[in-house]
Parts: structure tokens; sequence; C-alpha cells
């Protein structure tokens, strides 16, 4: 592969096949080296790679940084989709655990209305939402995950957590029995339909 470089045959694909060839190896700093150049020049996956392999290393400020830039150069390619969603919701993610609240759903709500018919962006926005206790905007994410695939297990299973957040417990077992039904090895959702038939 570095005798195509070598020729002139440089491109984004290239540079993100050997840093994942690299990274395969072990060789994290040589493979992020790479993926940065594959993102230079226009890869905004291999921008999200790197972020990914900075956060494995614990250095969560440059693993922002990474996402943010794979989705600038996404939004500038006008190719934004579900990897660029990834990158919102790990950022997000990142500025939960650093008790960045505001932050972070302001980058859940940009991936939402980037994502709007995406199932998995509502699922994930309403669990945050449920967790901050935000039950009004939590149940409107859930509502339309379900909605938008009616056959995910986990969205029914969340939707059940914000009914038992609300102390309805008909519409939680409800919920619970559908995402049985729909996933009858949904560990999580037997456990707790269990314990809300025994309440």
């Amino acid at each position: 592969m570095r005798s195509a470089i070598a020729a002139g045959y440089e491109s984004p694909v290239l540079h993100k096949n050997i840093g994942a060839a690299l990274r395969e190896e072990g060789k994290t700093d040589k493979a992020l080296a790479e993926f940065l150049i594959a993102g230079e020049t226009g890869s905004p996956h291999a921008y999200k790679i790197a972020g990914d392999l900075y956060a494995e290393r614990g250095d969560t400020e440059k693993s922002m940084e990474m996402y943010r830039l794979g989705m600038e150069v996404a939004k500038k390619r006008g190719a934004v989709g579900t990897q660029d969603l990834a990158a919102h919701f790990k950022i997000g993610e990142i500025l939960m655990k650093q008790n960045r609240h505001q932050e972070a759903f302001a980058v859940f709500q940009e991936a939402v209305e980037i994502g709007d018919t995406v199932a998995s962006a509502h699922l994930n926005f309403g669990l945050r939402l449920l967790e901050a206790k935000k039950f009004t905007s939590a149940k409107k994410h859930l509502d339309r995950a379900v909605k938008l695939n009616r056959f995910s297990a986990p969205a029914h299973y969340h939707l059940a957590l914000y009914y038992v957040r609300i102390s309805d417990k008909q519409k939680a077992l409800d919920a619970l029995k559908r995402a049985v039904d729909i996933d009858p090895d949904y560990m999580d959702a037997k456990k707790r339909l269990e314990e809300l038939r025994r309440q």
C-alpha cells in the first residue's frame, strides 16, 4: 500500500486501510497517524476511528476533538449519516460523564435533528433524558423510537422504564411484554418483567 502512496495514488481510503492494518497489529500511534491523514484528506469515518482510539487511551478531550472534526468533514461533504450520529452520541456521553449536562443535551438534540427518522437516535436521547429525570421529553423520544421501529426490544424496554418512573405499572408491564415478545433472550427485560409482576 505504501508503494501506491509513493506512486501518487494517495486517498483517504488507502490511509484508512493502512491505519486499520496497523491498529490490528497493535501499532496504535502509527495507526492514529494514518487515520488523521485519512481524515484530513476527506474521511469523516477515519476521524471517528481516531476518536475511538483516543477514548481507549482515556484522552477524552482529544477524542471529542476527533469526533467533532469528523462531523465537520461529513457536513462539508453533505454526507451526514449514522457514523455522525454515533460521533454525536459519543461526544454526548463524554460530556455527561464530565457532568456537562447542558452541553451533552445540546449535542444529543443535534443528533436527533440530523437523524429524525433514525430510531436509535431517539432511543439514545430518550434514555439520557430519562436518566436526567426529564420525563416528558424522554417519553416523546422513546415514543418516537418505538414508532420508527416497532420491533426494537430496547425501545419498548426503555419506554417501560419510563412508565415505571411515573408509576404506571400496567403500561410498564405491557411495554416489557412487548420487549420480551420481540426478543425472548432479552434478559434485562425478562428480569424487570418478573420483578414488576411480583410487586
